[in-house]
């Protein structure tokens, strides 16, 4: 169990790290240009998709779906919260500054961003035929089709 919330925890920090990162880049390079504060914004996003897309595909690998699912979605909703509200302090601004419709837009954009890479990254992992549920049909196939037909 516990290596179970560090895993979920390490993603948590790490989906963390690409947002401070991108606020800390449009702080202290003082962008203050609205489309390319956008532009990090979506490659900040993407990243986080990108992200959740590749620990999708290597969780899946060894866990059943319906817990790597749960993981990531525990990950990315931790992660958002920390992001939507931590995130402007690092930027020197405060969560609710655009008001609650900015705030639920951004967790919107979050959600979906974090969404699409999960399912693009277990998509993959179950059209390889690598996903948990796969490779366990497999291994349980095997046998049957190495013995010789009874006589």
């Amino acid at each position: 169990m516990r290596e179970r919330w560090v895993r979920i925890g390490a993603l948590a920090a790490v989906l963390i790290a690409i947002n401070v990162v991108a606020r800390l880049v449009v702080r202290f390079w003082h962008i203050n240009n609205y489309d390319a504060q956008d532009l990090i914004a979506l490659i900040a996003f993407g990243a986080v998709a990108l992200t959740i897309a590749v620990v999708a595909f290597v969780w899946g690998r060894r866990l059943p779906q319906t817990i790597a699912v749960g993981d990531l979605a525990l990950a990315a909703a931790v992660a958002a919260l920390v992001s939507i509200l931590a995130g402007p302090l690092v930027a020197g601004s405060s969560p609710f500054r655009e008001g609650t419709a900015g705030f639920f837009s951004q967790l919107a954009l979050y959600a979906g961003f974090a969404a699409g890479g999960g399912v693009v990254g277990l998509c993959t992992l179950i059209a390889l035929g690598q996903d948990h549920k796969s490779r366990v049909l497999q291994q349980h196939a095997q046998p049957r089709l190495t013995q010789p037909p009874r006589v």
